[in-house]
């Protein structure tokens, strides 16, 4: 097999690019620790009034100025008769609301016919600054919207056997 030299030049000076120690001695944008969980059960709801926690995840942060990303990707399975279906999705750091909180976030037209819409792979992510050194839950919610839903609820993986899951990443601050 021939051998290609693609320049002529030797002794290139890599003393300007970072090395490792240099990146292991970043103080902000590090990843500091990563916590992921699937999503193992079905959840649903009825509700179109009370939110109810479809899935929860854990994160201790070891610095009051960390930020924790947190990604989500779920299943989502809206039960009804016809017209537009609707539902709500929203992310809550322990009892306060950071992402989403509409009761319509998501909708679905049944033009189909069919009893129900199932929807593969959507996704909630935000990045986050709790500011705190103690354990924070992250919650996915749901809620039934209104117009014809007769219940609303993540699955636990798609028709291919792709789970959903949430994952949080602390980020040095």
């Amino acid at each position: 097999m021939a051998l290609t030299k693609l320049n002529n030049r030797s002794g290139v000076d890599l003393s300007s690019y970072a090395t490792s120690a240099d990146l292991n001695n970043l103080t902000t944008g590090k990843v500091l620790q990563v916590v992921g969980t699937t999503i193992t059960s079905y959840v649903t709801t009825s509700s179109a009034s009370a939110w109810t926690t479809a899935a929860s995840i854990n994160i201790t942060p070891s610095s009051t100025s960390s930020k924790i990303a947190f990604f989500s990707n779920f299943v989502i399975n809206i039960f009804g008769t016809a017209g537009r279906l609707r539902g709500g999705v929203r992310l809550s750091r322990g009892s306060t609301i950071i992402n989403g909180g509409a009761t319509e976030s998501v909708q679905v037209r049944d033009l189909a016919g069919s009893s129900f819409e199932y929807l593969p792979n959507s996704s909630l992510n935000y990045l986050d600054t709790p500011g705190t050194t103690s354990q924070v839950t992250y919650n996915l919610e749901i809620i039934m919207g209104t117009g014809g839903a007769s219940a609303f609820g993540l699955y636990s993986s798609d028709a291919n056997g792709r789970p959903s899951y949430l994952m949080a990443m602390e980020i040095a601050g």
